[in-house]
């Protein structure tokens, strides 16, 4: 059998088809993929928590930990371990001590911390210290957040 001719201009026409199709087809595979490539990294419209903790174990003075918290979800159906321990933290939990509650003059040590952001839809910003035994009762049920009292950052 004789071998088939193909036109340099058909070659063209068939190699630019190729590529155009080649070219729609990886743009779809971005699009599905998502734009950040990161399996833990939940996208920005639709976060139930996207907070700013700031931590200084030894005081307003001292060496200053910072994290950024976001999470699409919380609790046991997270991917993101940081996410999978906050599963009941609720706006309401980082509410201050109410005004004249009695609370034992026992001193935490010199530990600060902060948080900003909005949780669950709700705009937060909350200060702790471990200046009574209220306090530290507080700081102790957002550990999961802060880190246990006077240590810092805890969790994953």
């Amino acid at each position: 059998m004789p071998a088939a001719t193909v036109s340099p201009t058909a070659l063209l026409q068939l190699t630019g088809v190729r590529s155009r199709n080649l070219a729609v087809a990886f743009a779809g595979l971005l699009v599905s993929c998502g734009g950040s490539g990161d399996a833990l990294a939940p996208e920005a419209g639709n976060l139930v928590a996207d907070l700013r903790v700031t931590v200084n174990p030894e005081g307003p003075g001292g060496p200053q930990r910072l994290r950024r918290v976001e999470c699409a979800v919380l609790g046991q159906d997270a991917i993101d371990p940081r996410c999978r321990v906050l599963g009941g933290l609720e706006p309401r939990d980082l509410e201050p001590v109410p005004r004249r509650t009695a609370c034992a003059q026992v001193y935490g040590g010199p530990g600060t911390a902060g948080v900003k952001g909005e949780l669950r839809g709700v705009r937060v910003s909350a200060g702790f210290d471990l200046t009574d035994a209220c306090e530290i009762a507080r700081w102790r049920r957002n550990a999961a957040l802060l880190g246990a009292p006077g240590v810092g950052h805890g969790g994953p």
